[in-house]
């Protein structure tokens, strides 16, 4: 009973890891957007070159696009950074480990068995954490229905948590 109290526990955080990790990707996102996009055709519908209400059509439908939760540009990119950041966090344990054990070092692989003992273990994570039945969209109206301020110290904590992952990787690559 414990341990799948603790589970929960651990789901639970990794599935706000990943929607702090989306919230800053959306913003990041309609950021770039706004200023490569929005910014040039508002100065050209203010001369008088491009309809504006056309134009505030296409601007919402772009951004609501853009941020979907079920598939769009960000969803894959914070996917992409969730199978990073397990997979720098692997990494790293697997450096310590050799440390530790030498002849359990995975130095002696070649490139293609590395990603594939890599694979074998970040992926089963990420899908059973979030994607299996897409938990993960549960979890997402639950977490929007909290308060902006504490979604956005959760999208800082995962920033600072895939900093940290890579910074502990580096450390752990100059100590072996």
């Amino acid at each position: 009973m414990y341990a799948v109290f603790q589970m929960k526990k651990i789901t639970y955080i990794w599935t706000r890891l990943y929607y702090g990790l989306f919230l800053y990707h959306s913003w990041t996102q309609i950021l770039f957007h706004k200023a490569l996009w929005v910014i040039p055709i508002r100065f050209l519908c203010k001369l008088g070159i491009l309809n504006k209400e056309r134009f505030d059509g296409l601007n919402k439908e772009v951004a609501r696009s853009l941020t979907d939760e079920r598939i769009s540009i960000v969803i894959l990119i914070t996917d992409a950074t969730m199978l990073a950041f397990t997979a720098l966090i692997v990494f790293t344990i697997a450096n310590l480990i050799s440390l530790l054990i030498p002849c359990a070092s995975l130095a002696h692989l070649n490139r293609f068995e590395f990603i594939l003992v890599t694979s074998i273990l970040i992926v089963p994570i990420n899908y059973y954490a979030l994607w299996r039945k897409d938990k993960y969209l549960e979890r997402f109206k639950e977490f929007r229905k909290s308060s902006s301020l504490r979604n956005w110290i959760w999208a800082i904590i995962s920033i600072s948590a895939v900093i940290l992952a890579l910074l502990l990787f580096i450390l752990s690559l100059h100590l072996m």
